[in-house]
């Protein structure tokens, strides 16, 4: 299955679905369910979790063609339970980690720099989200990688270089920040900042340069000791 978002000719920020089966003549698209930006998506036994910047949540049956959409779930009551007066501005994400289907509210403080993120373990099919009772503070071995529109989790064991039981995430909006990769331990709720590397600014400016966008886990190397 493969997914793709088209932005709504004429809309700010609208964008519709198109999904793709193996065997299919082309993309059908989903006309019944536009959506604004999509911050998180993630496949969770047979289904498609998707989160986007104005804190819904839609989950669809990909079992169905077109995949049928079961539900919205409107993120803004439940983050508003948990805090009445939000620490920066919430972004949620959809994360597949472990057998399980995570959501994880990163906040944003002045110039939409990433200051705290926490991790949720929802009842699903609940009528209501409770995000008060469900906080996962220990993912094991572990982390969570952001991106834009993507998401992934690895384990430490498998990838030594990486640290257990962390938020990694890549500051990809249209600010410019003097780091571009934050690193957020759920465990000491220390934040870490990577700054920017110097090759890759232009014109060595401090307010410009290249946006980290997204992570990529290839399983093998792209070139190979031959071709070096």
């Amino acid at each position: 299955m493969a997914i793709a978002s088209q932005k709504i000719p004429g809309a700010q920020i609208g964008q519709r679905l198109f999904f793709w089966r193996p065997g299919d003549a082309g993309w059908v698209m989903q006309l019944e369910y536009p959506n604004d930006r999509i911050e998180g998506a993630a496949f969770h036994n047979g289904r498609f979790y998707m989160s986007t910047i104005n804190m819904s949540l839609d989950i669809f049956d990909l079992q169905d063609h077109p995949p049928k959409r079961l539900r919205r779930i409107c993120l803004y009551a439940p983050l508003q339970a948990r805090y009445p007066r939000y620490p920066g501005n919430p972004v949620p994400h959809a994360v597949a980690c472990n057998n399980q289907m995570l959501l994880v509210i990163v906040y944003r403080g002045p110039r939409q720099a990433v200051i705290l993120a926490e991790v949720h373990c929802p009842d699903w099919d609940a009528d209501r989200l409770d995000l008060r009772e469900d906080k996962v503070s220990d993912l094991g071995d572990y982390s969570l990688f952001l991106g834009r529109g993507d998401t992934l989790a690895l384990s430490a064991k498998e990838f030594p270089a990486i640290r257990r039981n962390c938020v990694y995430f890549v500051e990809h909006d249209t600010y410019k920040h003097e780091a571009w990769v934050v690193v957020f331990d759920l465990g000491s709720n220390d934040l870490e900042r990577t700054p920017h590397p110097q090759e890759h600014r232009e014109g060595g400016s401090k307010s410009t340069g290249w946006l980290a966008y997204s992570w990529f886990c290839p399983r093998r190397p792209f070139v190979g000791e031959q071709a070096l």
